[in-house]
């Protein structure tokens, strides 16, 4: 069919219009209508693909490719539950039909499913189906599995998972991103950092493996990779990285700069900063010798949050540096009455 030959070829509109020449010349053809269906599909028109997928089934019911596509539209449409029933009907009429099985085990992942994902793979993989199709199915419903054991706090058993999922494909970096997460999580310093270069050597453009990489070193007090890792972080769009990047330039010493990506942070917000990000921009402008624009800072931040144990604890300082004991000992009973895990909280 020459359609696929241009969808090969990255051409749609010409796909586009291969296949609907030949839906018009054979309307009762399930491959062309189903071809047809995938590239409405593709360009959005989702009533019209799933009226052209339901067609080619009629001409020939229970197709695994035609299921495939069908399952995948009433996904789209938010139509899980139509979604769900036709799969089963399917299933019953090809218990042993591998195709089905992985198409089951995608619309679990799709429902955030990874216990029942890893079900429907292992069933279709016992049945012999497409290698590529099973593994990476089984690698994204260990790495789903794993997210869902860490919601339960049991990250010894997540980090297996994440290892199963990297080792079924290697070539993926979610897991072994996220197996990092849960080493450094576990006190692993030497494997959560061997997890993070793996996904950075895979796609050394991943935010999330940048970011971790420098709340690790910022923890171990390594600011100079710490500042590497989150400026490459903010360079690959990561949404929280600029704030770290700038509370490390901070600790630096290098307050003038990190003053000037505060005052970024906070003329780009969508809404009003919160309380750790005037807190930090206040420690940044005290250190620049501007005392009074940090005060500002550090009251801002308590009028968002009157319990800001470090907003406290700054202006505090600033008040008894500036010799305004009376007003500092007041803050300071108010301070000593704040929850322990609060007043000591980090900003």
């Amino acid at each position: 069919m020459r359609g696929a030959q241009l969808h090969r070829r990255g051409d749609s509109n010409g796909a586009w219009e291969s296949f609907s020449r030949a839906h018009a010349l054979a309307p009762q053809q399930p491959e062309p209508a189903l071809a047809l269906g995938r590239e409405e599909w593709k360009r959005g028109r989702l009533v019209e693909a799933e009226k052209l997928v339901r067609l080619a089934l009629r001409c020939r019911p229970g197709w695994p490719l035609g299921t495939a596509a069908l399952v995948r539209i009433l996904v789209a449409r938010g139509a899980i539950d139509k979604a769900r029933r036709m799969l089963r009907a399917a299933r019953r009429q090809n218990p042993k039909n591998s195709a089905l099985l992985v198409i089951e085990g995608e619309l679990h992942l799709d429902c955030e499913e990874p216990t029942k994902a890893l079900e429907s793979f292992r069933q279709a993989q016992a049945l012999g189906a497409k290698q590529t199709a099973v593994v990476v199915g089984l690698s994204r419903a260990e790495n789903g599995h794993g997210i869902a054991l860490c919601g339960q706090g049991k990250f010894s058993e997540a980090a297996f998972a994440f290892k199963r999922a990297s080792d079924l494909d290697p070539r993926w970096p979610a897991p072994h991103v996220n197996l990092g997460t849960v080493m450094q999580r576990l006190n692993s310093v030497l494997r959560a950092r061997s997890s993070y270069e793996r996904a950075l050597a895979l796609d050394p453009e991943h935010p999330t493996a940048h970011f971790n990489m420098g709340l690790l070193a910022a923890s171990r007090g390594e600011l100079s990779r710490a500042e590497q890792s989150f400026s490459a972080a903010k360079d690959s769009g990561h949404p929280r990285a600029l704030h770290h990047l700038a509370v490390i330039l901070g600790e630096r010493g290098r307050f003038a700069q990190a003053v000037k990506l505060f005052e970024e942070i906070l003329s780009n917000a969508n809404e009003l900063a919160d309380a750790s990000v005037l807190s930090n921009y206040g420690v940044a402008l005290h250190g620049a010798g501007r005392r009074q624009e940090a005060e500002t800072a550090f009251r801002l931040a308590l009028e968002i949050d009157e319990t800001h144990g470090p907003s406290l604890r700054h202006l505090i300082k600033l008040l008894a540096g500036d010799g305004r004991l009376i007003e500092a000992a007041r803050l300071n009973k108010r301070f000593d009455r704040l929850p322990k895990m609060i007043s000591n909280s980090a900003s």
